[in-house]
């Protein structure tokens, strides 16, 4: 496969960010199986039309996360069949600046509103994506 800008896993983090920026803002997290398009066809022939080149990774998003948990605690417990080679995740985020960060109380519940509200904030929507083999 290839590596680099036109590396599979890089075109399929683009493409989970173009499916998830579809939807706008104020989104849960979002968890996508990263599975490999060829074996994918293989299982699955009649698919052809709808996948992208076979050298690639198809996203398969998996619906219905609990989402009175947390992502971080979430990717500890995930178990994955061997057919998934490697999972994408898109979060948003506020981001302050250092000169802020350092002016907020470490109470989660103060500091989440105190960040919404900073007028300095921004928002930001991360999307990464990484194989079993940590590529």
């Amino acid at each position: 496969m290839l590596t680099g800008e036109d590396s599979p896993v890089r075109q399929a983090t683009l493409e989970v960010q173009r499916h998830v920026s579809g939807a706008g803002w104020d989104q849960p997290p979002r968890m996508f199986a990263l599975v490999s398009t060829i074996e994918l066809l293989k299982a699955q022939p009649e698919l052809a039309a709808e996948l992208g080149d076979a050298d690639s990774y198809t996203a398969i998003e998996q619906e219905g996360l609990p989402l009175h948990r947390q992502l971080e605690e979430l990717l500890t417990e995930i178990e994955w069949p061997e057919s998934v080679e490697g999972c994408a995740v898109a979060v948003e985020r506020v981001m302050l600046p250092p000169e802020a960060v350092a002016q907020l109380s470490e109470d989660e519940n103060q500091l989440a509103a105190a960040a919404a509200s900073h007028p300095d904030r921004r928002e930001v929507r991360i999307v990464t994506a990484v194989l079993r083999d940590g590529s």
